[in-house]
């Protein structure tokens, strides 16, 4: 069982593992195994990536990534504007 840590997935498969009150890490290098597994509790997703920072947040607004998934932004992640529909 992971609980209450970081766990990294860039190159790793995960098969029948239980995931409590986790931050998955992906900085995209390489790809990820996750099945059979169980993820409970609040989960949080975070990347030394740009580019998958970016993508994290465009599916969390398009809302394809559910609200129990919080993204941490990387500090070097810049948003250029925010546009709000009148």
């Amino acid at each position: 069982m992971f609980r209450n840590r970081e766990v990294l997935l860039d190159g790793f498969s995960y098969t029948d593992c239980q995931f409590e009150n986790v931050t998955f890490k992906y900085n995209g290098t390489t790809a990820v195994q996750l099945s059979h597994s169980k993820i409970s509790g609040p989960t949080w997703f975070t990347s030394d990536s740009q580019a998958v920072n970016g993508a994290m947040l465009m599916l969390k607004g398009l809302k394809v990534i559910g609200d129990n998934v919080q993204v941490h932004v990387a500090p070097q992640v810049k948003v250029d504007g925010v546009i709000h529909e009148p």
